[in-house]
């Protein structure tokens, strides 16, 4: 069962964190979830798989980190992919410009790129990934790969 549209689901609580769900927009799929995990560290909120969503910004406010997965459906026309999947692209990824306007309107502090593609950030450098989400947002970048360890600034 979804939790109601645009509303926040209390997953776990305990003393030392509060997680909540909320659903976002990945069509055609169905209950595709952003998180948000509140700690006396700080706030990181996870995206999900999603289109670019306010709910995602909703999660997102006054994050010390937030976690966006991005797509970059004009890499894939060039490498000629197919009208269908550029238009599932489009409709259920979100372009590396639209993370940086989410954060900033979120007011995030940083923001890491995850399930990138494509292309693999490895083939075109991280710069390409971070500079597109720049032109949006001005708050510190970082692309993460397998094993990337953030620690929190506050």
């Amino acid at each position: 069962m979804s939790p109601p549209a645009g509303q926040d689901v209390l997953v776990y609580e305990d003393d030392r964190v509060r997680v909540t769900a909320r659903e976002v927009p990945h069509p055609p799929l169905h209950q595709s979830f952003g998180y948000r995990f509140e700690t006396e560290e700080g706030i990181v909120a996870f995206s999900g798989d999603t289109a670019y969503s306010h709910s995602v910004g909703e999660l997102a406010a006054g994050a010390d980190l937030l976690v966006h997965e991005t797509m970059e459906p004009d890499f894939s026309r060039g490498l000629g992919y197919s009208d269908r999947l550029l238009d599932f692209q489009t409709a259920s990824h979100t372009a590396p410009g639209d993370v940086g306007r989410l954060a900033t309107a979120a007011g995030a502090r940083h923001v890491a790129l995850s399930h990138t593609g494509p292309p693999d950030p490895r083939e075109v450098g991280d710069d390409d990934w971070t500079r597109k989400v720049a032109a949006t947002y001005t708050g510190p970048v970082v692309v993460g790969h397998d094993l990337t360890r953030l620690v929190p600034v506050r």
